[in-house]
């Protein structure tokens, strides 16, 4: 059986960072596994399996860091972000299951 990480934070979503829908801790849930990651915020999800993730990106926010999912599926917004509550911790669980996360 595959092993998932989860963890609870904030989430941006929208066409860009002025143009977005913010939902904040404790309304987005991001779990990892070695095939993909799952956000899950106010009841909508957002599957991104590996081959669909372009890059994963540190994302510096005014208050904290975030995740930001590059992807290439057209039916989800351009720009989303994960605000974690412990980057250091996603990103550990993250390179253990072989996704890189880039600086900003």
């Amino acid at each position: 059986m595959e092993s998932k990480y989860s963890q609870i934070g904030g989430a941006t979503i929208g066409s860009g960072v002025f143009f977005a829908f913010n939902a904040t801790w404790p309304f987005a849930k991001l779990s990892v596994t070695d095939t993909g990651l799952q956000l899950s915020v106010l009841g909508k999800r957002w599957l991104f399996s590996r081959d669909a993730i372009r890059a994963l990106r540190q994302h510096s926010g005014i208050f904290s860091p975030g995740l930001q999912i590059d992807h290439i599926n057209p039916s989800y917004a351009a720009f989303i972000v994960f605000w974690p509550s412990s980057l250091a911790q996603l990103k550990q669980e993250l390179e253990k299951r072989g996704f890189h996360l880039s600086a900003p």
